[in-house]
């Protein structure tokens, strides 16, 4: 064979050598990663998997406390709104009477120092609800006093200023009756109307805490379901609250200036039906040892709501309740 076919097939072979080890060394890696990358993405994939899991958990917990918060907010409306229909009475009675003047206490039948620190209380839960307070040297027009013998100091005042106390126009067998009836605690509150002269009449009229409203007839009845609020609005513009001061057994001064400053700033009626409201106000209602300590949020919030909202709307209940709610969940 001549030399020149020798060499040219000779290369032909190391070119053909020279391929299969190219694409040997080529498939060689491929080979070598291929079950690298198969344990990678599976492991990936592991991890993916709680991750989703977790997110998915995540997403079922959140939804149960916004299911948890609807459901406390719910029970929370719900008592709060028996606690204010309870002590304000019915909408048809009309808006929830709140002084209409600024208040002036005096405290009589106690030691000056106790005097002194329930006019201060006072004078402090009047300010953080924003109702005025007169200047000093005032002319009193929340009365607070302290008897053992109550009963006796409550014919005293029907006999000899009974127009000032209880107003000309209350019925003497009711007033009788809220004399007569024994407790450990009277209020009596003298309210008005804004209506303008022959509108409505404004005659003062008298509630109690404990024994029932005193009320003249048709005084109240001025309540339209179709109109967007009352005809009148009613004012406090004199209070009395009246202790038997032989039911004070285990009485804080602390309870006992709470309590005055609640039935005294806001125009409560009574009610028996408070076990499940924490407030000051079942203070006298059975033990004391029982009762809070002090004034309660509710106490403050129901205070505060009271002077925030429109007493000529039909709708004033609902918003105290309401804006005790926000201040309650503070």
């Amino acid at each position: 064979m001549p030399s020149a076919s020798r060499a040219l097939i000779l290369t032909a072979a190391l070119a053909v050598l020279a391929c299969s080890g190219a694409r040997a060394a080529t498939e060689q890696p491929t080979a070598q990663t291929t079950p690298t990358t198969q344990a990678t993405e599976a492991a990936s994939a592991a991890q993916a998997v709680p991750a989703a899991q977790a997110h998915d958990s995540s997403s079922a917990t959140e939804t149960l406390q916004e299911v948890t918060v609807t459901a406390q907010r719910a029970k929370l409306a719900k008592r709060v709104t028996a606690f204010v229909d309870k002590i304000t009475g019915p909408s048809f009675d009309g808006g929830v009477p709140r002084w209409g003047k600024p208040v002036c206490l005096l405290v009589s039948g106690l030691r000056r120092e106790a005097v002194e620190f329930i006019r201060s209380r006072v004078d402090d839960v009047a300010r953080a609800s924003g109702i005025p307070l007169a200047a000093e040297g005032c002319h009193p027009d929340l009365y607070v006093l302290v008897s053992r013998q109550p009963q006796q100091l409550l014919r005293a005042m029907d006999s000899h200023h009974r127009w000032f106390y209880f107003g000309n126009n209350a019925h003497w067998g009711v007033v009788r009756e809220f004399i007569s009836t024994p407790g450990p605690v009277r209020v009596l509150y003298r309210d008005a109307n804004d209506a303008p002269p022959g509108e409505v009449p404004a005659y003062p009229i008298v509630h109690s805490a404990k024994a029932g409203p005193i009320t003249e007839s048709e005084d109240n009845w001025n309540y339209d379901s179709h109109a967007g609020g009352y005809s009148v609005r009613w004012y406090v513009f004199r209070a009395f609250v009246i202790i038997d001061g032989s039911q004070l057994k285990g009485v804080t001064l602390g309870q006992f200036a709470d309590y005055v400053a609640i039935v005294g700033l806001a125009q409560v009626r009574p009610s028996d039906g408070l076990a499940d409201a924490p407030t000051i106000l079942k203070l006298f209602d059975g033990s004391s040892q029982a009762a809070p300590a002090r004034m309660t949020d509710w106490d403050r919030a129901f205070l505060k709501s009271i002077y925030a909202t429109n007493p000529g709307s039909h709708g004033q209940r609902w918003h105290v309740v309401q804006d005790m709610m926000s201040e309650i969940a503070r």
